[in-house]
């Protein structure tokens, strides 16, 4: 049996505006034959993240590729970004973050789950959301240092492109499983 564990101390040790390094100690009580312990873990504080899937009317689905600085390479993916603070919800931060990426917009944006990217050493959570019937509705609008090219593909052709390894985002990757297990009519 797992001890309880009860964090003692945390500090930011450095802020980087999308995360902050923080180092936190916490000890481990008593108990199952295990002796109290202290430790220090240090892990990325960052707010939480949305990945939107855009499905169109006729099923195909809004891809971007952009740059990608820590693999120094372009890579296909899904739109999303992180929960600012003047976002209400994860399904506005998605709806936001849809238009801005791509110029899409949805009335139908249905949250299909939610994971956490790496616990080990993140604390923020990631919301991935289907937006059914997406249509472009506005020119794209990406903050600076993003340079974003949509690319629409027809759905089926998906795994394919993940068997391929041209979608390889491990997110990206999350995102589509949750598709498949919430609609399966899509790759019926």
């Amino acid at each position: 049996m797992i001890s309880h564990w009860t964090k003692t101390s945390i500090k930011t040790v450095y802020d980087a505006r999308i995360f902050k390094l923080k180092k936190a100690t916490f000890r481990r009580d008593e108990g199952q034959g295990k002796s109290a312990f202290a430790h220090p873990f240090y892990f990325l504080d960052s707010c939480d993240w949305v990945n939107i899937i855009p499905v169109t009317p006729d099923l195909k689905v809004v891809l971007i590729r952009q740059f990608r600085a820590g693999v120094n390479n372009v890579v296909l993916e899904t739109p999303g970004g992180m929960v600012e603070a003047e976002d209400r919800s994860p399904v506005d931060a998605a709806r936001r973050e849809l238009l801005e990426e791509t110029g899409y917009g949805s009335d139908e944006i249905e949250p299909i789950g939610k994971s956490f990217p790496n616990p080990a050493i993140q604390n923020n959570a990631i919301w991935f959301f289907v937006a059914r019937n997406a249509r472009a509705i506005a020119p794209q609008s990406p903050e600076p240092g993003e340079d974003i090219e949509i690319e629409v593909v027809d759905l089926a052709h998906i795994d394919g492109l993940i068997d391929s390894g041209r979608i390889s985002h491990a997110l990206v990757l999350n995102a589509f499983d949750f598709l498949k297990r919430k609609h399966p009519e899509y790759w019926e």
